[in-house]
């Protein structure tokens, strides 16, 4: 069964408001259905806390507290990093030379260090259209290279 990390943007379409709201929610009735394994850093969560929405804001945070397999905290990221000797600074620096927002190039480094399959987004600016450049990095450092998709093409 394949690992995946959600990006924010698939549960906000899906709760909200977008054109691709009825793709976003069939994905996420895959992943209610166990066909994928959530898997969801914690910092997602943190950061879902912090918006002025809070009724969108406990949509999304409901649902990654229920469906993921793993909810991965700040100290296992901290830890597996220092034990594999990455520097996540020098990799999150670089992706954001490329134009990937902190938080995105936070999302790559945890999908591949955890040897996750997928990174599902619709994000084609940041993400999606950037794939290569974000392995390049991602190989550059010796780290396991990610796929980027959008919730149809898993």
């Amino acid at each position: 069964m394949n690992k995946i990390l959600l990006d924010l943007d698939v549960l906000t379409v899906a709760f909200w408001k977008g054109d691709k709201k009825e793709i976003a929610l069939k994905f996420l009735n895959r992943i209610k259905n166990q066909e994928l394994i959530l898997i969801t850093p914690y910092s997602l969560i943190e950061l879902v806390n912090l918006w002025n929405d809070k009724i969108l804001s406990n949509k999304i945070n409901d649902f990654y507290v229920l469906y993921s397999s793993k909810i991965i905290s700040k100290i296992e990221v901290a830890e597996l990093l220092s034990k594999n000797r990455i520097d996540e600074k020098k990799i999150i620096y670089n992706l954001e030379s490329l134009g990937i927002k902190d938080e995105d190039s936070v999302l790559v480094l945890i999908c591949s260090i955890f040897n996750m399959e997928y990174l599902v987004t619709f994000n084609r600016k940041h993400l999606k259209n950037n794939k290569d450049k974000i392995n390049g990095v991602l190989n550059k450092y010796g780290l396991k290279t990610i796929k980027i998709v959008e919730p149809n093409e898993v």
